[in-house]
């Protein structure tokens, strides 16, 4: 007799218990955005925001919000001034780790050797938080205004010595309780009514304390420490960022982001893996013109939410090591190599338009430039422009095969070795005697002349047969691949962002017919440039091809 068989309804029963295991062990976890959530980012243009760096390495940006004041800190000092004018030197204390805006218009600075208060007559002295040495080093800066004018702010300090607040930014207490001992690397305040959340890093740790602020003097009412799930595997946190549009709470990794709501649940945490460039790093994270950035040490990627999808920038800020960045509502500030440089979204294409049809872009094409400032349907592809800069850099797999061929053959060729010597040997004697023959003396000399020459070659061969089953220097060559290969990762990152991000411009130009003369203008001129970056990788190749593409 055979087992009945099962009816629908109980398979419908086995699979929705399925799928709930599924989704609750998928929960707080999120690789990539869904197709529905997936939200577009509008063209930036770059321009320098600030002049007069000599060369300077800037070390932390601050932007005052409403006024686009500009606080630049750099190995000096700080500059201070409106962006795109003249910066003054407002303090020669450095070198600067960040830098805040207070609510009244002062501005907080953080450097190695002390606190720093910048208000209109100028620098306070410098502000030790704490006893010691290690307190006057402070990493990071944060102000929290007060709810109205009956409230007061909370100021706090990240320092090597711990945490520090306070509430009017000149008596400073430490945040003990049970937080452990170390330096704390980063900080955030959020205000949840009348409790104020101060979010920290202490040893690659996350902590929350909640304040409180009575008669002037801050309270601790808790201490707690904050366990993320999944980001285990990851370094320890980088930053914490408060009070985003779409989070009120994120932690930055090395590798990923965590996002927590003020009403999720307890130790609830989502975890967002963005796609970073090859041996990318993040550091830094921040929301600014609309758009959310995050600095890396290979660039800064920006994306319209922060479950992506994220990209990189357009160059000079795209492909270079981040230094600095902030951001501000109207615009995103960033300090590169090449300066400092701010980035607003262009208008004409922050607007809203239907979307460009594909097969038309394809078929149109302008006018044709040696830079290959066009796009037509016989374009190479970014595959092809791949295999080109690949064999014009000598980066290919042919010559790695070659040197691991050339290891593996070596344990059967012989060791030769000629020798030759000769020999050389000369002598001479000479012998004195005396005779004495009939009455007369005579004197007798024998002189004895010897020469002897020798030569000799010899050849020996010989082979060492461990190295047929293990090559001493096939580490070297183990090596030597490693390092190809990461350069060659890197190179075509690099190449993949300049073709698309050009084909980004040149569809917003083939979209935009009404666009302005001078963003048209800037447009074609930044198409120019990433068809010239392109070309640098492929020794020529790239525009030549265009030009014999062009019917």
């Amino acid at each position: 007799m055979q087992p009945a068989k099962p009816t629908m309804g109980w398979l419908a029963v086995v699979l929705a218990i399925c799928c709930t295991g599924a989704s609750a062990a998928d929960s707080g976890r999120s690789d990539g955005p869904t197709a529905a959530s997936v939200v577009p980012v509008p063209s930036i243009v770059w321009r320098p925001a600030a002049d007069g760096q000599r060369g300077r390495r800037a070390t932390a940006l601050a932007v005052e919000p409403g006024s686009e004041r500009l606080a630049i800190g750099d190995e000096q000092g700080v500059r201070l001034g409106v962006v795109g004018g003249v910066l003054h030197r407002v303090l020669h204390r450095g070198p600067v780790r960040d830098l805040a805006f207070l609510p009244a218009g002062g501005l907080l600075v953080a450097t190695e050797r002390g606190l720093y208060r910048i208000d209109a007559v100028g620098p306070t002295a410098p502000i030790a938080p704490g006893p010691g040495a290690s307190a006057r080093s402070v990493r990071r800066v944060a102000a929290l205004p007060g709810l109205d004018s009956a409230h007061a702010g909370v100021f706090a300090a990240a320092t090597d010595a711990g945490v520090f607040v306070s509430a009017d930014g000149q008596s400073w207490q430490r945040l003990s309780g049970n937080l452990p001992a170390g330096p704390a690397t980063a900080l955030a305040l959020r205000r949840d009514h009348e409790v104020v959340a101060c979010w920290t890093v202490v040893g690659e740790r996350l902590w929350r304390i909640d304040l409180t602020v009575r008669s002037g003097r801050i309270e601790v009412r808790a201490f707690r420490r904050e366990r993320i799930a999944f980001a285990g595997r990851d370094r320890g946190a980088v930053d914490v960022v408060s009070d985003l549009p779409e989070a009120d709470v994120a932690v930055v990794f090395p590798k990923l982001i965590a996002l927590r709501n003020a009403d999720s649940t307890p130790g609830s945490w989502e975890i967002v893996r963005p796609e970073l460039p090859a041996g990318g790093e993040l550091w830094r994270l921040g929301h600014g013109a609309g758009l959310y950035w995050l600095a890396t040490d290979r660039g800064l990627l920006v994306a319209g939410s922060l479950r992506g999808p994220w990209r990189r920038a357009s160059a000079p800020v795209g492909t270079s090591s981040i230094q600095a960045a902030v951001g501000s509502a109207a615009a995103i500030y960033v300090a590169a190599n090449a300066g400092i440089f701010g980035g607003r979204v262009t208008p004409a294409l922050a607007r809203s338009a239907p979307a460009p049809d594909a097969s038309a872009f394809l078929r149109q094409s302008s006018s044709a430039t040696a830079s290959g400032d066009r796009a037509a349907a016989g374009e190479p592809q970014v595959g092809e422009v791949h295999r080109v800069a690949i064999r014009y850099l000598g980066l290919g797999r042919d010559r790695l095969e070659a040197l691991r061929e050339g290891v593996s053959r070596r344990g059967w060729l012989p060791i030769v070795v000629l020798r030759g010597d000769g020999d050389w040997d000369r002598s001479r004697a000479t012998d004195y005697d005396q005779a004495f023959l009939s009455g007369e003396t005579r004197h007798l000399i024998d002189i004895d002349r010897d020469r002897d020459n020798s030569y000799g070659v010899s050849l020996t061969v010989s082979w060492d047969l461990g190295d047929i089953a293990y090559e001493p220097e096939s580490i070297d060559v183990s090596h030597e691949t490693r390092e190809v290969i990461e350069l060659r990762d890197d190179v075509l990152d690099e190449i993949t962002q300049l073709y698309f991000e050009r084909r980004r411009v040149l569809a917003a130009l083939a979209a935009s017919v009404d666009l302005p003369a001078a963003d048209s203008l800037q447009l074609r001129l930044r198409a120019s440039e990433l068809a010239a970056g392109i070309d640098a990788w492929t020794g020529g190749w790239f525009s030549e091809r265009l030009v014999a593409s062009t019917p």
